[in-house]
């Protein structure tokens, strides 16, 4: 009999498309966005099209959740070329706790480890940022080419999450977005594919 988290993921799934509001998305900063190209394939967190529509920039970054100043002025929005399996995937619930997280002062357990909690580190990435340390993510990787917060504060309740644990090949640029220009409603033309 599948666990309540099994059966969540399912459930989330149902309403997923390749096209539309209902498509799932992956947005990327233009240094993330490189990888992403490189690789022809998504991997990470991603959302559904529905939960951005009319966001800028910086919405669509505080609504996921994501590094503050990561987007700083513009992202790519990207769709996949098909939906990912149900053993590629997990459901995150939603924005509002990083990486499934509650974001608080407790300390979490992970893999048997004691970790620091979400808050605490926090407010160490806010010190290292005044400090101008560790401002572009990993020197092999950097996730911005403007200085950052390293850390995920929590982002929206009202926005789904999943993680795709295994690659999905990489569908079609759906969006660039800025801090003028939000993203809008995708709407098919005739005759254009």
């Amino acid at each position: 009999m599948p666990n309540f988290m099994e059966l969540l993921k399912e459930s989330s799934m149902k309403h997923w498309s390749t096209t539309g509001p209902e498509r799932l998305v992956k947005v990327v900063s233009p240094a993330g966005r490189k990888s992403l190209l490189e690789y022809d394939s998504v991997m990470g967190y991603v959302t559904q099209e529905k939960y951005l529509i009319g966001k800028t920039a910086l919405q669509i970054e505080n609504a996921l959740g994501l590094r503050p100043f990561e987007l700083r002025n513009m992202c790519y929005v990207y769709s996949m070329a098909r939906l990912p399996e149900r053993d590629e995937i997990e459901f995150k619930l939603n924005c509002a706790f990083p990486d499934g997280n509650v974001f608080d002062d407790t300390p979490r357990k992970i893999d048997g480890k004691t970790k620091p909690s979400l808050l605490n580190e926090a407010m160490t990435a806010r010190k290292r940022y005044l400090n101008h340390q560790d401002l572009y993510g990993s020197a092999n990787t950097p996730v911005s080419y403007t200085p950052i917060m390293n850390y995920y504060p929590p982002g929206s309740s009202q926005v789904l999450q999943w993680k795709l644990t295994a690659p999905v090949p990489l569908g079609s640029l759906i969006s660039i977005v800025t801090n003028a220009i939000p993203l809008a409603k995708q709407y098919p033309v005739a005759g254009i594919v």
